[in-house]
């Protein structure tokens, strides 16, 4: 139906070349990553909860002697909500950061 063309590799190229030039400048450039502290903490708290509560409830069920396909399929699920929350949640912290570490980490990535 339509063309895309990719624009990741130049956009790459683009972002180490800006902060390697900034970084030669030795500019005065305040680099922050990830979100706001009053956001990132308060969804690691609920997400560490529901781990807790999900933990619990699977215990539960093993001990009460449900049905091992569903159990099964359970554990999976659950499995699947850590990997996918722990992944959305850990480049989210907030920090300083380099532009040399930034450009760094791009030059590696590309």
């Amino acid at each position: 139906m339509f063309e895309q063309e990719r624009l990741d590799a130049p956009y790459s190229a683009f972002i180490a070349e800006l902060h390697r030039r900034i970084a030669q400048a030795r500019g005065t450039v305040a680099y922050q990553q990830g979100t706001h502290p009053l956001l990132y903490w308060p969804a690691v708290i609920v997400f560490a909860a529901m781990l807790i509560a999900l933990a619990m409830l699977i215990v539960r069920a093993l001990q009460a002697g449900h049905d091992e396909r569903r159990g099964f399929c359970r554990r999976v699920r659950a499995a699947l909500f850590i990997w996918r929350g722990g992944n959305f949640l850990r480049p989210q912290s907030a920090g300083p950061l380099s532009p040399r570490r930034l450009a760094g980490a791009i030059d590696a990535a590309g």
